[in-house]
């Protein structure tokens, strides 16, 4: 009820005091649960609710940003470096790709651990697929809405795009980078609409 009335009217009273001081706050809050469902549910006040939803940002998932995965993943690099007195300067290509088709169910909390993890245990330059947990080398985890064939496939185009990308078109360069003969790459180009 304290909470309510100073956001409501800008004054609290002081535990043990009977006089009523006036405050200018501002609240911020954050949350990953769907408050209108816990007020259905009777288990968040709908008047509080309605005092602190005044202004609402949607953030996305971690899974759900794309490239911004890795933007992420090399300053929590930068960071576990600092803190454990290490230089690994960043992650090979394969690393990136399993990183980029992980779930990230835990978000920018489990993006950090798993990098902090990972370069405690790392003892070369780079962080590469191998140096990965488990869970994240073992491959794509479909995420919500997706199944494995559609998450590989997907996948799969992205290699073939990057691999593109940092040959500069050189398709033998290109193959011989995924581990693949120029007729499969030119197969899976053909395939995912690439020519």
């Amino acid at each position: 009820m304290q909470l309510l009335r100073a956001l409501q009217e800008g004054v609290i009273k002081p535990v043990g005091s009977s006089r009523i001081v006036e405050v200018n706050i501002r609240i911020i809050t954050a949350t990953n649960v769907d408050l209108k469902q816990m007020i259905e549910q009777g288990r968040f006040r709908e008047d509080l609710y309605h005092r602190i939803n005044e202004f609402q940002l949607q953030i996305p998932r971690l899974q759900e940003r794309g490239q911004d995965i890795l933007l992420f993943a090399r300053h929590f690099l930068e960071y576990a470096n600092r803190q454990m007195k290490k230089q690994i300067s960043g992650f090979s290509p394969e690393a990136e790709q399993l990183m980029l088709s992980y779930g990230w169910r835990g978000n920018l909390r489990e993006l950090l651990n798993v990098v902090k993890r990972t370069v405690l245990l790392s003892e070369g330059p780079l962080i590469t697929a191998a140096d990965l947990p488990e869970e994240i080398s073992e491959g794509p985890v479909p995420r919500q809405g997706q199944d494995a064939h559609t998450l590989k496939e997907q996948h799969e185009r992205q290699m073939i795009v990057e691999a593109l990308a940092r040959t500069r078109n050189n398709r033998t360069r290109a193959a011989r980078l995924l581990g693949v003969d120029r007729k499969t790459l030119y197969n899976k180009m053909k395939l995912y609409h690439l020519e």
